[in-house]
């Protein structure tokens, strides 16, 4: 057979096996552009005229994953991104002649492309061996293409991920591999750019959260105390009218790669039990510090507003938030894992955990670790219904697992509110909505002299 034969044919082999059945296995609501937006905003990109603005050890990190600065291995994506939406089969020679002009995001394409793509001779080894710990054959698969974006078919020819996976695996394949350079370029655990990385996610969460303060007083992080250093939740979402508070953890690196793409057995489960667990336990101390504050005359005047309405909450959201919840979930077992950690830290804090038992007396408490997505939507939902009681409602339905219709279709928290209360006006603030359409423009334009349409058909057709 010749080798465009041979081509031809891997392709069609994997379209068979990888997109006949996949598209039922993601939630019809999700939205993968934000969560590529979100990639590049938490890598220095903003809206606007501004652009890229990445640190000097941003951009160290992001030479020494591609060779090149974070600005150009993001305008290499964006093209890969926006060919791939449209059209599964990805030929370097033919579908993207504009980046022979541009020798720097040329190269910083070929290298990033040796991180993301999988050979296609490799592709059972790696669905049986590095993705074992994962049961079930349709989440290895969703587990596969976030992890390898790409499958080299030979030559210059690439198949890539279903249009509603790539953007978003693109996207965190590069914040993760950009942590991860940035703790040996800076040799530490805990990276100025970690931090930098974690702060911007903090901020593109408020862009959104700004948007339901028609509905609820939203209160971004604060000191709340007078007497020393000590910071509130990440957000503070109080709805008076039905005495609900949400306590927001944002959390952008609560999840090692090998945790989010399922390839190291058991990492998921002790992230979970340490690092998402931490996240929910620090949430418990605010609270007992602040009552105790309280109680000694200690809180500031900020400190002092947001307790009145913790304290006077019939109902309490203990939230966690990630960029992406893992390609791998699978529910009930990560819900548990978590909350065991949870229970194994407060066993060993006592009076932690008297406080907890005495204070969430009386109350109804739900927690939930949510995708950003999720709260984005939430905050932009054009509704009078409030964030945390529709997750109160979600939780009591659902028991906060993910659950599956009858044709194999994954139901997260979106697809509950549609089901249950109608999707219309269940949309991205226009927020995020603007920042989606200025990256695309700002990016590409200046790059390539035109705009790219990110837009493409829900699925590729079928050969």
């Amino acid at each position: 057979m010749s080798a465009d034969g041979a081509t031809q044919a891997g392709r069609d082999q994997l379209h068979g096996e990888f997109y006949a059945d996949l598209s039922c296995q993601l939630s019809t609501q999700t939205n993968p552009m934000m969560q590529w937006v979100l990639a590049n905003y938490v890598l220095g990109w903003s809206p606007g005229d501004r652009g890229f603005q990445a640190t000097p050890t941003l951009d160290a990190a992001a030479r020494a994953c591609y060779g090149a600065d974070s600005a150009s291995v993001a305008t290499a994506l964006a093209l890969v991104v926006s060919h791939g939406v449209q059209h599964p089969h990805l030929d370097l020679e033919k579908s993207l002649p504009n980046l022979t002009g541009d020798p720097t995001v040329g190269a910083a394409l070929s290298t990033v492309i040796g991180h993301i793509a999988c050979p296609v001779t490799e592709v059972r080894r790696v669905l049986s061996e590095d993705f074992r710990a994962i049961e079930a054959l349709s989440s290895r698969i969703v587990a596969f293409w976030h992890r390898y974006p790409l499958v080299h078919l030979g030559g210059p020819h690439y198949m890539s991920a279903p249009p509603r996976i790539l953007p978003s695996a693109l996207g965190l394949s590069r914040v993760f591999a950009i942590m991860e350079a940035a703790r040996t370029v800076e040799g530490v655990p805990d990276t100025a750019t970690s931090c930098l990385i974690g702060r911007r996610f903090q901020d593109f969460l408020g862009h959104a959260l700004a948007a339901a303060e028609d509905r609820a007083v939203v209160l971004p992080e604060h000191e709340f105390r007078v007497d020393h250093n000590a910071l509130s939740p990440d957000f503070v979402v109080v709805d008076r009218r039905e005495k609900t508070v949400t306590l927001i953890e944002a959390k952008i690196r609560s999840l090692r790669a090998g945790s989010y793409y399922g390839t190291v057995s058991g990492s998921l489960f002790e992230d979970l039990a340490t690092r998402f667990a931490v996240s929910v336990v620090q949430v418990l101390r605010y609270l007992r510090s602040a009552s105790e504050a309280e109680a000694r005359g200690r809180l500031s005047d900020p400190g002092r507003r947001t307790w009145t309405d913790v304290a006077g909450a019939q109902r309490l959201v203990l939230l966690v938030v990630a960029p992406s919840l893992p390609a791998a979930v699978t529910g009930t077992r990560l819900r548990e894992m978590l909350w065991v950690g949870v229970e194994d830290r407060l066993r060993l804090d006592a009076p932690l955990r008297r406080f907890w038992e005495s204070f969430s007396r009386g109350r109804e408490v739900v927690w939930h670790v949510a995708d950003a997505e999720d709260v984005c939507v939430l905050a932009g939902w054009r509704t009078d219904r409030m964030i945390g009681g529709t997750l109160v409602e979600y939780v009591r339905a659902t028991e906060g697992q993910p659950t599956f219709s009858n044709d194999g279709a994954l139901h997260g928290v979106l697809d509950f509110v549609a089901e249950t209360f109608g999707s219309e006006g269940l949309a991205l603030p226009e927020v995020l909505e603007q920042m989606t359409r200025d990256f695309w423009d700002t990016t590409c334009r200046s790059a390539f002299g035109r705009a790219i349409d990110p837009a493409g058909p829900a699925e590729p057709s079928p050969r």
